[in-house]
């Protein structure tokens, strides 16, 4: 073996332990980035609102249902377009929750983040669709409504996340229909 070939060999050696380096700590950023949760927990936020009231924070939990209002429009024999329904809040809940928390409103918060409307058996929704049991980090402003309820308003879906498997992802921003019935 001459000296040049001895040299290659060396040289690509070390190509291959930088291409080595660079895809561990590539790997190390990508878990840091999305496998950490963001935010705050939406248990130590309604737990500690004193702390958050008026300030723009990322909360984390569970989606644990729609609220919606509709007109109350008595239709015999029952038909969909009977009466008009619109939602803009959903309920965000503790990470841990069984049966999507129902009963546990103390624990939840309302997250102003939906622009839906339509008739009693489905709603077209334009900023985003959400799934009841799915895990979300949302970024808004923290407030409290005359009745006591805190709710996330102003929220920025740039900077908000959904979970998927072990990651941390964008929000999915599209239009859609959800069912109501």
């Amino acid at each position: 073996m001459n000296e040049s070939t001895v040299q290659d060999r060396s040289n690509n050696r070390r190509i291959l332990l930088l291409i080595g380096i660079a895809l561990i700590a590539a790997t190390f950023y990508f878990l840091l980035r999305f496998a950490i949760p963001p935010g705050v927990s939406a248990e130590n936020v309604v737990a500690n609102s004193d702390e958050y009231l008026g300030r723009t924070i990322t909360v984390r939990g569970i989606a644990a249902g729609m609220i919606y209002e509709a007109t109350l429009n008595e239709c015999e024999p029952f038909e969909c377009d009977c009466n008009t329904t619109y939602s803009k809040y959903f309920f965000l809940g503790p990470e841990q929750i069984d049966n999507l928390g129902y009963g546990l409103i103390d624990t939840m918060l309302f997250v102003n983040a939906l622009d839906c409307h339509g008739d009693e058996c489905t709603m077209d929704c334009e900023r985003l669709i959400y799934k009841n049991g799915q895990m979300y980090a949302f970024t808004g402003r923290l407030d409290e409504s005359f009745r006591g309820e805190l709710s996330l308003e102003d929220v920025n879906l740039n900077k908000s996340y959904r979970r998927v498997g072990l990651f941390w992802l964008p929000v999915l921003q599209f239009g859609g229909q959800i069912d109501v019935r």
